[in-house]
C-alpha cells in the first residue's frame, strides 16, 4: 500500500511516525544496512513480515510511505486518516482541477509516486497524461518516475523515449 503525505515538517512529522512504529513493536533498518543509493529509512517487526519503508521528497514536499504486511497496511490506513494522505483518486482530481502546466507537472509526478512500481504508474497513466497530456504533464511523469526507485524505472523510461522521441 502506497500512502503520500504532504510535509511542510519533515523532520517532525518522521519523528512522529517513527514513535508511533517503534511504540507498535517496529524497529528501525540501521543505517549500515542500507543501500548506499537509497535515501529511505525503514521499519520492520521483528519477523520481518510488516515494512514500512518511507522517503521524503523535499521537491514536492511529500512522505512517501510504503506498506507490506497487514500490521503495516493497517498502520498505514490510520495514518491517512490522522493526516492529510493523497490518494491516486484526490490526486486525479487536482490533476484535472489544475489550472497551470507548473500544476500538471507536479500532480503528474505525484501521480507516479503514489503507485508501488514505474509498470503500474505507467501502465494506468500512459493514455491520459502520456498520450493526451501536454509537454509538461509528460515531464511531470518522467521526473516521477526518476525519484520512483524502483527496479523497473528504467525499462518504463526506456519505454517512453522510444514512444515520444523527442
Amino acid at each position: 500500500m502506497i500512502t503520500l503525505i504532504p510535509s511542510q515538517l519533515p523532520q517532525q512529522d518522521l519523528g512522529m511516525i517513527a514513535q508511533v512504529l517503534m511504540g507498535q513493536g517496529f524497529v528501525q533498518q540501521p543505517a549500515s544496512e542500507r543501500a548506499k543509493d537509497s535515501h529511505a529509512i525503514i521499519f520492520y517487526t521483528q519477523d520481518k513480515s510488516n515494512t514500512v519503508t518511507i522517503k521524503f521528497y523535499q521537491e514536492v514536499g511529500t512522505l512517501r510511505i510504503e506498506t507490506v504486511g497487514d500490521i503495516a497496511n493497517k498502520f498505514a490506513g490510520a495514518l491517512a486518516q490522522y493526516m492529510e494522505a493523497m490518494t491516486i483518486d484526490s490526486l486525479t482530481s487536482l490533476f484535472d482541477d489544475a489550472q497551470s502546466d507548473v500544476e500538471r507537472r507536479v500532480y503528474a509526478l505525484l501521480l507516479v509516486l503514489a503507485y508501488p512500481d514505474a509498470m503500474s504508474a505507467y501502465t494506468a497513466m500512459r493514455e491520459k497524461y502520456l498520450v493526451n497530456g501536454s509537454n509538461a504533464t509528460r515531464e511531470g511523469m518522467v521526473q516521477g518516475f526518476a525519484c520512483l526507485e524502483t527496479p523497473d524505472v528504467g525499462q518504463v523510461l526506456e519505454a517512453i523515449e522510444a514512444e515520444f522521441k523527442g
